[in-house]
């Protein structure tokens, strides 16, 4: 767990004595960018970031529809860019059909 919070504090995150963390919205967008490069899953980006996958689920469809602070106001490169994708539905990943 050293390591991850570690990594987290790296990325701006606040870590509060009880467990608790703060995510600014750069680290948000980062998480999402990661979720849209080529062959990366929601689950494995959600374990590298030390969250839920439902949790970045919903990072993603704020970034989708523009409630994201920095992701709507594009302060991170990779954020913008996360939300344009996900905006166009570049980002998208492919739905198994229903039987």
């Amino acid at each position: 767990m050293c390591a991850t919070n570690s990594f987290l504090k790296s990325l701006g995150v606040e870590i509060y004595a009880s467990g608790h963390r703060r995510w600014i919205d750069d680290a948000k967008a980062q998480a999402v960018a990661e979720t849209l490069e080529p062959g990366a899953t929601m689950h494995a980006a959600a374990g590298r970031h030390g969250i839920r996958p439902n949790q970045l689920s919903a990072w993603q469809r704020m970034a989708k529809q523009g409630t994201a602070g920095s992701l709507r106001r594009g302060d991170r490169r990779a954020g913008l860019r996360a939300a344009d994708r996900l905006r166009s539905g570049r980002g998208e990943r492919a739905r198994r059909p229903s039987i």
